[in-house]
C-alpha cells in the first residue's frame, strides 16, 4: 500500500493551470493547504509566463 502523502506545490499547480476557466482555477486554489499556497502561486507564474513566452514567439 503507498502511504499516505501529501501533494507536492508542483503537482498543485500543474493541477490549477489545467484547469480551463478562471473561476475553476480560483475554486481549486482555495484548496491548496495554507502552507504549500506561496509556492504554489510562484509555480504557476512560473507556468503562466512560460506559456505566454512561448505564445508570443
Amino acid at each position: 500500500m503507498t502511504p499516505n502523502r501529501e501533494k507536492a506545490p508542483r503537482e498543485w499547480a500543474q493541477e490549477v493551470a489545467a484547469l480551463p476557466s478562471l473561476p475553476e482555477r480560483r475554486a481549486r486554489l482555495n484548496e491548496v493547504p495554507v502552507h504549500l499556497a506561496p509556492l504554489v502561486k510562484t509555480h504557476l507564474k512560473t507556468i503562466w509566463d512560460r506559456k505566454n513566452n512561448h505564445a508570443a514567439q
